[in-house]
């Protein structure tokens, strides 16, 4: 029988297999990094979008309730705004005419899915002003609700964890 020295043991694993297992936890350390980084830089972009996008809405507004703002006429303001509140990602419009009195305070019926999302990323609304021929009409408000965001998150979660799994792989 022959005696192997301590360092050749078969039982000890070789500089291989730990060069190996290391690799594949930076390997998942890299990925998930980097996931991270996308996953922030997209969320502060989406986050531009969305005070963009309540700006948008705003401003349509705008165009829509003037002839009901310059007839001061409710019934028409509601009409122009109706569209707007059924649309997803928009929870409130408030409509004011140039003496400050709400002419319009719509809600949307769907229910906010994640408000502490819409605390975090949408705190304020957006405003512009009605105007007519030089004149102050009134003030469009528009509040907006976390439902694309929510989407987006779940996207970015199952796009990293599928980054993962593929590394795994």
């Amino acid at each position: 029988m022959i005696n192997l020295p301590p360092f050749a043991s078969p039982s000890r694993t070789n500089l291989r297999s730990i060069l190996a297992r290391y690799h594949f936890g930076i390997t998942l350390l890299a990925v998930a990094l980097v996931w991270l980084a996308i996953l922030f830089a997209s969320t502060t972009a989406l986050k531009s979008y969305a005070h963009q996008n309540l700006d948008m809405a705003a401003q349509l507004a705008t165009y829509g309730v003037e002839p009901g703002l310059v007839f001061d006429d409710p019934a028409a303001v509601e009409e122009a705004v109706q569209p707007l509140i059924l649309r997803n990602g928009i929870a409130r419009i408030r409509v004011l005419n140039n003496k400050g009195e709400t002419l319009l305070d719509a809600k949307s019926h769907s229910i906010d899915p994640a408000p502490f999302m819409t605390r975090i990323f949408l705190p304020d609304g957006a405003q512009a002003r009605v105007n007519h021929n030089g004149l102050d009409l009134g003030v469009i408000e528009v509040w907006g609700d976390s439902g694309p965001l929510l989407r987006f998150a779940r996207l970015g979660l199952l796009t990293g964890l599928a980054c993962l799994a593929l590394t795994v792989l």
